[in-house]
């Protein structure tokens, strides 16, 4: 007979696994607004998991907007294989921290000083 505590363990682990499973540990978004228009630029949060690897991407400020773009992915690398930031995309935030006031240097901090768990691209039709 197993002990009281055991069956216990047990659900918790299969509850779990069945959370993992299905995924539900991802963000819910809200639904996106009836009014977008499909002509102009779409705003899109990614979710990019990566290990200690390096994101793979370089940045720049454009000279005349100020944005942050993403100004180039090398092959390979963790964005190339997520296939969801595209060069000449607008990076808006990391990880809810907004990057319009910020240098270049200062952004690739948060992105080095930890996963990039979630971000806000403004894409360029790409």
């Amino acid at each position: 007979m197993l002990p009281p505590t055991l069956p216990i363990l047990r659900a918790h682990l299969l509850s779990v696994h069945d959370t993992v499973a299905q995924r539900r540990y991802d963000p819910e978004l809200p639904p996106l607004p009836d009014d977008i228009d499909d002509d102009e630029d779409s705003v899109k949060i990614i979710r990019l998991v990566k290990n200690k690897e390096p994101l793979g991407a370089t940045i720049s400020r454009d000279e005349q907007t100020g944005a942050i773009l993403i100004a180039r992915i090398m092959r390979g690398g963790a964005a190339d294989r997520s296939g969801l930031i595209h060069v000449g995309d607008e990076l808006k935030e990391v990880n809810g921290i907004p990057v319009d006031d910020k240098k270049p240097e200062e952004i690739i901090r948060i992105l080095v000083g930890g996963s990039w768990s979630q971000g806000g691209c403004n894409n360029q039709g790409a």
